[in-house]
């Protein structure tokens, strides 16, 4: 698996590498001389076929896998900006340039019982995270060599959907140490027991309607990070008119369509560029049929009916994105459906739980963010934070503009834009054995905005910035908590 994961780094470092490098041409050995035949050669015609087949067999085993414009390998640092490494990996060459390249890559040590930037997990070190924060309902996670999850260990609910209070569990096919948390109202012992993480006098309490939790992975290569984004519903409410509401989300608007709550998943501030993509997790996702339920319809003028076949919208999840800084970054992100219509079942069906596998690929950049760390888990408003940045450079010597933007963990909402500062990045930081630029920015005052997510967790976006156009190079986030005054 690591010669994989090499491999698939290497062709994007390849790929990565900025103008102003390429292979060079110091040699070519397909180069020969014309004109110039050796008398003997002339006169035995029998000599002249097996020297020159010779020739062939030597020529063709010197040059194998060496490009003819770049045999010997070498990396030029003259050649031009216009100039560019080929990313055709079907090339004889490609083996060969793919491990001169990989010589370059960054990559953290893994195993090293230290979790790092890029690694899921290192050893015991798991960062908090648990079969249960993963979605599963037990078991024990626990690290590969490869500094990925490993979740053979991990089991989901079997009898927790067949709508009887089952020895172990606290409550219809919730609690315990078998299935899943349990939404507002229903019974508790513990915290663990309710999706809240609050119980009160043996049943669940939920001052938020719905609690979203988030696992990063690395992805497959250097571009490619993974996220697991799991949305729990702790508690809905179900008016005389059948409309079904969870606290925080919005109504989608459209005529003659029902009033079906949604949720703004996730959403992200990355460069243009970026891919995408957001599957459903069925196997972890669980939802509720509340039979003989009508949900008003949204109705913008008269007459206003709604059919559909089944429930309605088909679809979990919609995905969306959206310029910003100039054109040089989007928004991206997606919105979840938790409640579902059949108009002629009259039924509605409240998903509980929605476990949804994301996916987000950077373009190439020559400078990358591959460290960022706070030095406390939890900050007031209003309070010092140490920022510590890590910076790789695949090019020349430049200066960044960094930005940190805090969203709350879970909704997204913007809370607050912190300038930082600028940041010099030397030539080839992070490459060639060089270690990568680090910056420590101890006076980054949390501002008084973040006053709304007292009690929540935030996430950090630095946002790495052309400081000539502005235009977003790359991105890396970090989270931590704001404490209550």
């Amino acid at each position: 698996m690591k010669m994989k994961m090499a491999y698939a780094a290497s062709i994007e470092a390849k790929k990565s590498i900025p103008h102003g490098w390429r292979l060079g041409q110091r040699m070519n050995r397909g180069k020969t001389q014309s004109g110039r035949r050796g008398s003997s050669l002339e006169c035995n015609p029998i000599v002249f076929v097996i020297a020159m087949a010779l020739f062939a067999f030597s020529f063709f085993s010197a040059c194998s896998g060496s490009s003819s414009s770049n045999p010997s390998g070498f990396l030029d640092a003259t050649a031009s900006d216009d100039s560019r490494i080929s990313s055709d990996t079907r090339s004889p060459t490609a083996t060969k340039d793919r491990l001169l390249i990989d010589e370059l890559s960054v990559a953290p040590l893994c195993p090293n019982t230290v979790r790092e930037s890029g690694e899921a997990c290192d050893g015991a070190d798991l960062g908090g995270q648990t079969c249960k924060t993963l979605g599963y309902a037990k078991g024990e996670l626990k690290c590969t060599a490869d500094c990925y999850f490993d979740t053979t260990g991990c089991a989901s609910e079997k009898s927790c959907n067949n709508g009887v209070q089952d020895e172990g569990e606290r409550d219809v096919d919730c609690g315990g140490s078998v299935c899943l948390p349990c939404t507002h109202g229903q019974g508790c012992r513990v915290p663990e027991d309710c999706v809240s993480q609050e119980c009160r006098d043996g049943a669940c309490f939920a001052e938020k309607d719905y609690v979203v939790h988030r696992a990063f992975f690395a992805g497959p290569d250097a571009l490619t990070k993974s996220e697991r984004i799991i949305v729990e519903i702790a508690r809905y409410t179900i008016g005389e008119d059948g409309l079904i509401a969870i606290g925080g989300a919005e109504f989608g608007a459209g005529h003659a369509l029902p009033r079906l709550p949604q949720l703004e998943a996730a959403e992200k501030t990355l460069p243009d560029g970026t891919s995408q993509s957001v599957s459903l997790n069925a196997e972890l996702s669980r939802s509720t049929i509340i039979k003989h339920n009508e949900i008003p319809l949204s109705c913008l003028f008269l007459p206003c009916s709604f059919d559909y076949d089944g429930f309605y919208p088909e679809d979990l999840y919609r995905s969306y994105d959206f310029f910003t800084l100039g054109a040089s970054a989007k928004e991206i992100g997606f919105i979840a459906y938790p409640v579902h219509f059949d108009p002629r079942a009259k039924a509605a069906k409240i998903w509980n739980k929605l476990v949804f596998e994301v996916q987000y690929r950077q373009p190439p950049s020559s400078i990358r963010c591959v460290g960022l760390s706070l030095d406390k888990k939890e900050y007031a408003p209003g309070e010092k934070m140490n920022v510590t940045i890590s910076m790789s450079n695949a090019a020349h010597a430049r200066a960044v503009d960094l930005k940190m933007v805090l969203r709350n963990y879970r909704t997204s909402t913007i809370i607050a834009e912190i300038p930082i500062g600028a940041m010099g990045v030397k030539d080839l930081a992070g490459y060639k054995g060089n270690p990568p630029v680090t910056g420590t920015y101890p006076d980054v005052v949390l501002p008084q905005a973040s006053q709304q997510a007292a009690g929540e967790s935030v996430m950090a976006e630095l946002l790495v910035l052309d400081p000539n156009s502005d235009s977003l190079m790359n991105a890396q986030i970090v989270t931590f908590k704001v404490l209550r005054k």
